[in-house]
């Protein structure tokens, strides 16, 4: 299924620390450390696809005035984020890369690399583990940024491994001591005014396609589908109109909106 490339993914709340944090290390090893040199906006997709589109695609980042681009770029090895840092250099962007199975020495750089991402919403557990992680990374990479992200504000107890949120959160910057403090909040879809429901599909299968059977509690012609391309709601499309039920193909990391009708006006069960 072909679409035009969603720019406006996710944006992260990332928040610079003040530069009077103490330096990791050994006592007296001076360690350069992050500075952030503008404000983030950051744009964030499961993968992104790394074909003839993707220099466009990060041309189009750069003219919505996102200032920051999380990996990863295409898959995650040492090259894919290479090229990531380098497509952010061209737009004047800002990179934080994610690799898997690259040791820390081999990790890409370059003026555009702001730093690695480490880790997404670690439990409280896990602490310990990735300031050992941070302060390597550091001493390797002098002034790049371990990121690491946290859980929300609405994540339960057992989720953050501490008893409230406060907590986990002054707990993680006494063990990990991190120069970003970085969270992601997932507002929840409310009613539109005409009371329609948002129904959003992701497939967070980075190496598949889905194609799932979908049913919603409304009969299909009754429900509605925006469009990519335009942003224009219309009904809802069929990927295999041929076979029974709603049909819905997504690509690695593709998302469908669908509306449905407030449930005070569902008719035809």
């Amino acid at each position: 299924m072909s679409s035009r490339f969603p720019v406006v993914c996710l944006l992260a709340v990332v928040l610079g620390l003040p530069a009077w944090l103490p330096a990791a290390g050994k006592p007296g090893t001076a360690v350069s450390r992050f500075r952030q040199d503008r404000f983030a906006i950051g744009a964030f997709w499961l993968t992104f696809s790394d074909d003839e589109r993707l220099d466009a695609r990060f041309g189009e980042i750069a003219e919505a005035n996102f200032t920051l681009v999380f990996g990863p770029v295409g898959g995650f090895t040492a090259s894919n984020a290479a090229k990531h840092i380098k497509l952010c250099q061209k737009h004047d962007l800002r990179a934080i890369v994610l690799c898997r199975g690259v040791p820390d020495e081999q990790l890409p750089d370059g003026p555009a690399c702001w730093g690695y991402r480490l880790w997404d919403e670690p439990n409280a557990k896990m602490f310990d583990q990735l300031a050992v992680r941070v302060n390597k990374l550091r001493q390797v990479r002098p002034g790049r940024l371990g990121y690491i992200n946290l859980y929300p504000n609405y994540a339960n107890d057992r989720q953050l491994g501490a008893a409230g949120y406060e907590e986990y959160v002054q707990r993680f910057l006494k063990t990990v001591d991190v120069d970003v403090l970085s969270m992601d909040h997932y507002p929840p879809f409310k009613p539109r005014t005409d009371g329609r429901r948002a129904v959003l599909l992701t497939n967070y299968r980075f190496a598949y396609t889905a194609w799932p059977t979908v049913v919603f509690d409304v009969p299909t012609g009754q429900v509605r589908e925006v469009d990519q391309r335009t942003g224009r709601v219309r009904a809802a499309y069929d990927d295999s109109p041929d076979m029974p039920g709603l049909q819905v193909s997504l690509d690695a990391g593709e998302g469908r909106l669908f509306l449905l009708p407030a449930k005070t006006n569902v008719s035809g069960r």
